[in-house]
């Protein structure tokens, strides 16, 4: 778990070992420098929930964009934290705040990615004139069971004049067709 205090007026920043590895070629000197200088590139984007935490009040948040430059070079990162308020031993004074953090970057990267992807194939996937139908299948005792529509593109939905499908079984939509008309399909489809 990688944990950083902000300590005092000074706003003077410790870490544990396993917040090492954030700090890069910033380690060299860091341990008790002041978080305003340490992370001046990142400070203003964080000061508000340090401030927050200084008043007494505990925060998280979830893949929160922090621009910083690590290695010398500005870079969009992201990361999951929490905020917590370190009391005297009189519980009155705010003295510090711990930060729990993980960084999510490469997470979210990701995430953003297959978004991209899957846009991207859904506008291929609609503009496409024949008609196609994404079913998922389901097997009874190594037979098939059911077809499940997942997606219809317009064209099939044209084709067929078959509306609101999506989450239906064929049996719901095709009501009244004799069970060899199903098995025919389902040899076709498999």
């Amino acid at each position: 778990e990688s944990l950083y205090l902000v300590w005092g007026p000074e706003l003077m920043f410790f870490f544990n070992d396993a917040y090492r590895p954030i700090l890069g070629p910033r380690l060299a000197g860091a341990l008790g420098q002041s978080i305003t200088t340490l992370w001046a590139d990142a400070w203003e984007q964080v000061r508000p929930m340090v401030e927050q935490a200084f008043a007494g009040q505990c925060s998280r948040f979830e893949n929160q964009p922090i621009s910083m430059a690590r290695y010398g070079v500005p870079e969009q990162t992201w990361w999951t934290f929490s905020f917590s308020p370190l009391y005297d031993e009189r519980e009155e004074t705010v003295m510090g705040v711990l930060c729990h953090t993980v960084e999510t970057t490469h997470s979210v990267q990701l995430a953003q990615q297959l978004k991209s992807r899957d846009e991207r194939y859904r506008e291929l996937f609609s503009k496409i004139d024949i008609g196609f139908c994404v079913v998922d299948v389901s097997f009874v005792d190594d037979r098939l069971s059911e077809f499940h529509f997942v997606e219809i593109n317009p064209a099939f939905e044209g084709m067929t004049h078959l509306k609101q499908m999506i989450g239906q079984s064929m049996r719901d939509v095709l009501q009244g067709r004799p069970q060899p008309w199903f098995d025919a399909y389902a040899r076709v489809a498999l």
